[in-house]
């Protein structure tokens, strides 16, 4: 029998008042939440909190926009907690946010941090984001970080509809890009980032329009195309969860 996992974020860190952006992703790697995977793959840069392993690039690309912004994060060689304080502070100066999608899970390999190996989720399973988007009005974006992430989310939401329409447009999406034999990332990313700064699909839940979006998978794990660099990856990132 494998370890039933707790996400050990979505209820430390509650969305806070204001949130107009969610990035949803699935979960974080074992270490942060199985006592039997601790120092699993751990990184000096790791801190608890969304996106923390130091092999993902999420942190990376906010570095780049918050100095962008003139407000850049603490370096790699601050203290665990100093720069958690510090990416709590410029999320929520920018009406931005986390919620992971999974809220109890299992995993197959125990200590493994793919996706792939997370055992299909029932919907009590989920976070609830119906009651997500009707207590957080002010919500109008949410962006996902995993297709996966996106699909367990419509389950969620029990918008079997909306699902099929992600899907399809996803679908699409993945044929316009395959068309393209060579991006060019010397030229403002070129075609890459089109696929990605429009809304994959837009709703009305709770009596609101919502925005979808499907980022680029910050994970190391996931390899965008030959010729896109981190600089496009980042422009992609800083137009979906900066630009209302």
């Amino acid at each position: 029998m494998t370890f039933i996992e707790t996400h050990p974020f979505n209820d430390a860190y509650p969305i806070p008042e204001g949130t107009r952006t969610l990035v949803v992703g699935t979960a974080p790697p074992p270490r942060f939440g199985n006592p039997n995977c601790a120092g699993e793959g751990a990184n000096l840069l790791d801190f608890h909190f969304f996106y923390g392993s130091g092999k993902n690039r999420f942190w990376k690309f906010m570095n780049t926009i918050a100095k962008s912004f003139n407000t850049p994060l603490p370096g790699d060689k601050a203290a665990a907690a100093e720069y958690q304080a510090a990416a709590c502070k410029f999320l929520v100066g920018h009406g931005i946010w986390m919620k992971d999608v999974l809220q109890t899970y299992e995993r197959t390999p125990e200590c493994s941090s793919f996706d792939k190996d997370i055992i299909a989720p029932k919907t009590q399973h989920l976070a609830d984001f119906y009651r997500v988007l009707e207590e957080h009005r002010q919500i109008e974006r949410v962006a996902f970080t995993a297709e996966v992430a996106a699909r367990w989310t419509f389950q969620s939401l029990n918008q079997l509809e909306l699902q099929e329409r992600y899907k399809q447009t996803l679908m699409n999406r993945k044929s316009a890009s395959d068309s393209v034999e060579q991006f060019d990332a010397s030229s403002e990313c070129a075609n890459f980032p089109a696929t990605f700064m429009t809304p994959i699909v837009t709703a009305v839940i709770g009596g609101r329009r919502i925005e979808f979006f499907q980022l680029p998978s910050p994970s190391l794990s996931s390899f965008p195309p030959k010729g896109v660099t981190d600089d496009c990856l980042t422009k992609i990132y800083k137009h979906v969860l900066f630009t209302c």
